[in-house]
């Protein structure tokens, strides 16, 4: 009884480790989503002006095929502190690459940012989709 209840599910599982295929149309992507904080611990605010710069001179030629960018506002707990930050999100897709890809692309970006700014970390969000042009 164990192993005609086994293999269909065995053969279930299998079918689902597998890719779904995307509509017409679309093809496989990474979508790649980053979150830059603006604030630093013993200085001001990063200006407007030097996100700018490191979009144009770090980001956009990191990912010239196209990218997107948009300000927030973002929150996490610190022990019992609520603290909020000022960010810019970066939204780029990444057709036919694999998540290790994506990674070798972003983390020189995310490096720089960190560099520039004095910031611990970039929050860094990936997931597999189906995309379009």
């Amino acid at each position: 009884m164990r192993a005609g209840f086994l293999l269909p599910c065995l053969l279930l599982l299998a079918g689902c480790a597998a890719p779904a295929a995307c509509p017409p149309g679309l093809s496989r992507a990474v979508l790649a989503t980053a979150y830059f904080g603006l604030g630093r611990r013993d200085a001001a605010p990063v200006p407007e002006a030097a996100w700018q710069a490191f979009l144009a001179d770090t980001v956009t030629p990191a990912f010239p095929d196209g990218l997107t960018a948009w300000p927030a506002a973002g929150q996490w707990r610190s022990g019992a502190a609520i603290l909020r930050e000022e960010s810019r999100v970066l939204f780029v897709v990444l057709p036919g690459a694999t998540q290790a890809e994506a990674i070798a692309r972003l983390a020189p970006v995310e490096a720089e940012w960190r560099r520039r700014q004095g910031q611990e970390s970039v929050l860094r969000v990936l997931s597999e989709g189906c995309a379009g042009f």
